[in-house]
């Protein structure tokens, strides 16, 4: 009798939501939740932005979301990072930020249980190398994730990562954010609808902020400011507008550890 073969070779997401201890006790937060991990429950049933997301497998851990996609499918990686970038547009909306990093190797993810090697790496990225809010994949997973572009979706290649000072790739998340923070009906919809340039002014506002309290957090609002900051002058120079009055400064920032509820992350 042959051996069956327990793992698949396949694309894996870690995601950690930041401060969780303390959302989850504020009360203003259980509605946000509950649509939050609702909407991460039908990722599998739906269509975003004409992605079949049927093999996609999703799995939440109390404040940790694992999501992968077989390697064998074309476009899987673009499937995976849509989705990254969703989830995290929604969280970032309503003042919660996530990180985590994509791996790929060998797992096992089906009805809700998940384990193997690539999960493991995807959490040690997580936990030891991507600091900040953003979800990390080293070079060489996305040369490989890259490679499984095709047709209409090679468009996004370069729209997908960014590539951050210490050398690792990053989901480029904010484009879609301003987006979904313009948008009205459906944000799952359109999350990458319209120019999003009606949202820049509400994620402004959400990261509004200085002297947060500890190092550690000033340290991730400090490189969030630096990404969004980036992001709108980029969009300024596309759309041939002058956008330096959103810009973020030092002296108008308050305090957005306070702000976004999370005094530890």
């Amino acid at each position: 009798m042959g051996k069956s073969k327990l793992y698949e070779r396949r694309f894996v997401a870690f995601l950690d939501i930041l401060g969780f201890r303390g959302l989850v006790n504020d009360p203003s937060r259980h509605v946000f939740f509950a649509g939050f991990f609702a909407a991460i429950n039908k990722f599998c049933d739906m269509d975003l932005r004409g992605i079949h997301l049927t093999d996609l497998a999703v799995t939440s851990i109390s404040d940790s979301i694992v999501i992968s996609v077989p390697r064998r499918r074309s476009s899987c990686f673009h499937k995976l990072t849509s989705v990254v970038k969703v989830l995290t547009s929604m969280a970032l909306k309503e003042g919660i930020l996530l990180r985590g990093a994509i791996a790929e190797g060998e797992l096992y993810h089906r009805d809700n249980i998940v384990f193997g090697p690539a999960l493991v790496e995807a959490y040690e990225l997580q936990e030891n190398c991507a600091i900040y809010p953003r979800c990390i994949v080293r070079p060489e997973v996305l040369a490989s994730g890259l490679a499984t572009y095709r047709g209409k979706w090679v468009q996004f290649e370069y729209e997908d990562f960014r590539k951050d000072a210490d050398g690792f790739y990053y989901v480029d998340y904010l484009p879609g954010t301003f987006k979904m923070c313009g948008a009205r009906g459906d944000i799952l919809r359109s999350h990458d609808s319209g120019d999003g340039l009606c949202g820049i002014e509400d994620v402004r506002e959400l990261i509004a902020g200085a002297n947060p309290s500890g190092d550690r957090v000033r340290a991730k609002y400090e490189w969030l400011r630096s990404y969004y900051n980036d992001t709108v002058s980029e969009l300024g120079e596309k759309q041939k507008c002058d956008f330096s009055k959103l810009l973020l400064t030092d002296e108008e920032c308050g305090d957005p550890a306070v702000r976004f509820g999370q005094s530890d992350v």
